[in-house]
């Protein structure tokens, strides 16, 4: 594994629009790239009112600057005092511009969305000054979405 400070930001439970909708932005500082350790999202769907909802990560070439919250990551090992640099926004229908995708999933709102990069090889590297977000990329209805993103800057 690599040897950078860990982190986890929160995104707390929050009625969506009916619209695509950043779930979670990250841009990172000008010197420091991350790795994504782990994805986890929840919605308050269940069996009588699930659906299937797009979720896609990738970049943006300029990021969201508006509406939502402003999540703030916090260490994960407690004895680590150093702010994360990476920068959040999430819950927002404000999309950045020019997204290019690097995954695709269909989620079943029903069921938690539990991405694990557990191999070094299989995490994603995003370098220092990319935006990097996880988004729903058109109407998916107005689940109650929550989450958190765990994530090493390296």
């Amino acid at each position: 594994m690599a040897q950078g400070l860990s982190y986890r930001v929160n995104i707390a439970a929050t009625a969506i629009t009916n619209a695509a909708t950043v779930v979670i932005q990250g841009t990172n500082s000008a010197t420091v790239p991350i790795a994504l350790q782990r994805v986890e999202f929840q919605s308050n769907q269940t069996g009588a009112t699930q659906t299937v909802i797009p979720l896609q990560f990738g970049t943006y070439a300029t990021a969201s600057g508006a509406g939502g919250v402003v999540p703030v990551a916090s260490a994960i090992e407690r004895r680590n005092s150093t702010a994360a640099t990476t920068v959040f926004r999430a819950l927002t229908a404000t999309l950045g511009t020019t997204f290019t995708i690097l995954e695709e999933y269909q989620w079943n709102g029903a069921t938690p969305f539990d991405m694990v990069y557990g191999k070094e090889l299989s995490a994603p590297v995003i370098q220092a000054v990319i935006v990097w977000a996880w988004i729903i990329p058109s109407a998916a209805g107005v689940p109650i979405i929550s989450g958190k993103v765990t994530f090493e800057e390296l």
